[in-house]
């Protein structure tokens, strides 16, 4: 939120990078809500791979001139008439829909500061926040979109503010190291989650939230203690920093699946069945999913969903099916 509500007049990128599990996501939509309610959001978009579209990346331009036209009213006329003036822009590479839909726009009603004399509001749009840009179903295209961005944040003099969360896959960082050559060094800045000194707290608060609620949900049957500080550090530690985790425990000893189970019962059998804590943070989580999978009722429909959602991956990425057999031993 600093970085977001800073006094340079430029626009600016911050990168949200870190690996999956790390609350990227999480953080991106705090961000987003925050900044709706401050009046500070100009547009978001999520991309993702198992949502109808959205790994689709020439709909992100579209989508942000939608809400464009909502968060600032005045560009509505000047997007409108370059939709009629080429009939083909919404198909258009994403340079053109960038330069027509967003960047011309923008530029027409002047500066945003311009824009908060004349409706006297306190604050005004400034933020766009994109998720899972590596979720977007195309290299190239990812390659393309922190490219047209970098433009858009060297030649736009107004404070606009880009916010954009991915995996740190190497053509997505590679992308931002040449980006970086091209930005003076206060207009791009990355933010690594996995050396985030937050990022125990953040897990802790995630566990002893999810904990309460859980409390509240069984009065009768676990203490207001439960599970205890020292419980709840050694899942801190297990989680290695990874938020998926932490999640992942919440939701399965919360889960009413099975009606005879009971919470305080599903964690004891979560801390019996993971392996002591080492130096490999995927270790615990790979131990729980196997540990959750491997008891679950229906399994075998478990595994043919799982499956079909690999395959499916699989297909979209490369075009061929995978050539392995997936199981749990």
């Amino acid at each position: 939120m600093d970085k977001i509500k800073s006094k340079i007049d430029s626009a600016t990128i911050v990168l949200l990078e870190g690996p999956a599990g790390n609350g990227k996501t999480a953080l991106e939509h705090t961000i987003a809500e925050i900044c709706k309610e401050e009046g500070l959001l100009l547009a978001a978009f999520f991309f993702s791979r198992t949502a109808a579209n959205c790994d689709n990346g020439h709909l992100l331009f579209p989508s942000v001139a939608s809400q464009l036209m909502r968060s600032i009213p005045q560009t509505k006329r000047y997007i409108r008439k370059a939709i009629r003036q080429n009939p083909h822009l919404l198909t258009s590479t994403l340079s053109v829909q960038m330069k027509e839909l967003i960047l011309e726009p923008i530029r027409r009603v002047s500066t945003l500061n311009r824009f908060l004399k004349w409706s006297g509001m306190r604050s005004y749009p400034i933020l766009i926040a994109i998720d899972g840009l590596d979720e977007c179903a195309d290299h190239g295209v990812q390659s393309n979109i922190v490219e047209l961005i970098g433009n858009a944040a060297r030649d736009l003099h107004l404070p606009l503010r880009f916010l954009i969360a991915s995996h740190p896959e190497p053509h997505i960082l590679k992308a931002f190291n040449d980006l970086s050559a091209r930005l003076q060094d206060d207009r791009l800045s990355t933010l690594r989650l996995t050396e985030d000194e937050y990022a125990r707290r953040d897990i802790k608060l995630y566990l002893d939230k999810g904990f309460d609620k859980i409390r509240m949900d069984h009065p009768a049957i676990l203490s207001e203690d439960w599970p205890g500080l020292e419980i709840v550090a050694q899942l801190v530690d297990k989680a290695s920093g990874q938020f998926i985790y932490a999640k992942t425990i919440i939701a399965y000893v919360a889960s009413r699946a099975e009606s005879y189970h009971r919470p305080d019962e599903r964690l004891e059998v979560i801390l019996r069945a993971l392996p002591p804590l080492t130096d490999k943070p995927f270790e615990q989580m790979n131990a729980l999913y196997s540990f959750i999978l491997r008891n679950a009722k229906y399994r075998a429909q478990a595994m043919e969903i799982l499956g079909l959602q690999v395959a499916g991956r699989q297909l979209r990425s490369t075009g061929h099916l995978p050539r392995v057999i997936f199981w749990i031993s």
